[in-house]
């Protein structure tokens, strides 16, 4: 147990680490905002706690929204994808596997499911970040090529990060 702890503490520093050091700072274009801080919440097993689910969130939240000078807005969305991943997780793996204590990584469920539930939670994540970014309906179009080409590009690397930080070896 203990052993799991540090893995996630190393997780979400590395997660921090490369969102604010690295893809901060990429300048990708307008419609390219890669993002994979919340990869920590996304791979907690589905047997942890709702509380701690939500303060690991509100604190990688902070921790980004500090660094990047984004006054609240990573705080949201984050917070609402973590509300959102019980469902995510049952929409994805199935009702036993969620009680089981599924842990969302290649070797458990395959690769297959573990690229939609992060493309689910990414496409939520999106949709609440660029819905608080414009607060306008206005420019409806622009911000769902904002979401699509973002979740696109972040599944992409969160799920780089996950064979980098977990291979395809199976993991307890």
């Amino acid at each position: 147990m203990g052993e799991r702890i540090w893995k996630y503490i190393a997780l979400f520093a590395g997660a921090v680490a490369v969102q604010t050091l690295l893809l901060d700072n990429l300048g990708l274009g307008l419609y390219i905002v890669p993002q994979i801080y919340m990869l920590p919440v996304a791979m907690l097993p589905s047997r942890t706690a709702p509380a701690a689910v939500m303060l690991w969130a509100f604190l990688l939240g902070a921790v980004i929204d500090l660094l990047s000078g984004t006054a609240g807005l990573n705080v949201i969305a984050i917070l609402f994808t973590a509300f959102c991943r019980p469902l995510a997780m049952r929409a994805t793996f199935g009702a036993a596997m969620v009680r089981e204590g599924v842990v969302p990584l290649p070797a458990k469920v395959g690769t297959g499911k573990v690229l939609r539930y992060l493309s689910l939670l990414l496409t939520i994540h999106f949709v609440a970040y660029f819905a608080f970014e414009t607060l306008t309906f206005h420019y409806i179009w622009l911000t769902l090529l904002k979401i699509v080409v973002s979740g696109t590009v972040s599944v992409a690397l969160c799920y780089f990060g996950i064979m980098l930080f977990w291979g395809r070896r199976n993991v307890k």
